[in-house]
């Protein structure tokens, strides 16, 4: 690989390609200055570390929420989070398109999930009547709750753009793993 120039030049994170043969079109770095490699690996660290953020959260819930029901879903989520999380980690050190798009699958749910919740905090907000919202324990015709629940929608459209940014980066960077690893096996 040391006699080849310039673009010709095939690397572990960038597909190269002459112009004639049709590829991924994504061959060239996110944002002109990091592979999609090294920003897959950024995203799981990333992930990770909100993981860990809302397992401390789970514990303070197990001490001071006894509601099972709670305990059990977050449990749940957790275990799934965790699992989608080591499997980006695995398909992207180890070249495996199968294990990205496990990863791909639950970032959708994820997508759709805060969608819900949106949607949810918005009908909250919009919905003044208590009689409405007796189930939620939500009086709609006091202020803090309103603002409380405007606040939580543009928390959460935040962090729907963020998953949306991560999703199209890791599944471009599936596009990329796949394209190579059926372009190998054709090889063989």
């Amino acid at each position: 690989m040391g006699n080849l120039r310039g673009s010709q030049q095939l690397s572990d994170t960038f597909v190269s390609l002459p112009r004639r043969e049709k590829g991924p079109e994504y061959r060239r770095p996110l944002c002109g200055k990091i592979s999609y490699h090294t920003a897959v690996l950024i995203i799981a660290t990333l992930e990770g570390a909100f993981w860990l953020y809302e397992f401390i959260l789970f514990l303070f819930s197990i001490i001071h929420h006894h509601k099972w029901w709670s305990l059990l879903l977050t449990g749940i989520a957790l275990i799934l989070t965790f699992f989608a999380i080591g499997c980006l980690v695995y398909g992207a050190l180890n070249k495996r398109p199968g294990f990205v798009q496990i990863h791909l699958m639950y970032m959708i749910v994820s997508i759709a999930w805060l969608l819900a919740l949106v949607l949810g905090c918005l009908a909250l907000t919009v919905l003044p009547y208590p009689t409405v919202n007796n189930y939620f324990g939500y009086d709609g015709s006091q202020k803090d709750a309103r603002i409380f629940a405007i606040v939580m929608v543009c928390v959460l459209v935040l962090m729907m753009i963020s998953r949306i940014f991560m999703t199209i980066v890791i599944y471009r960077y599936w596009r990329i793993v796949k394209y190579q690893v059926t372009r190998t096996e054709s090889l063989v």
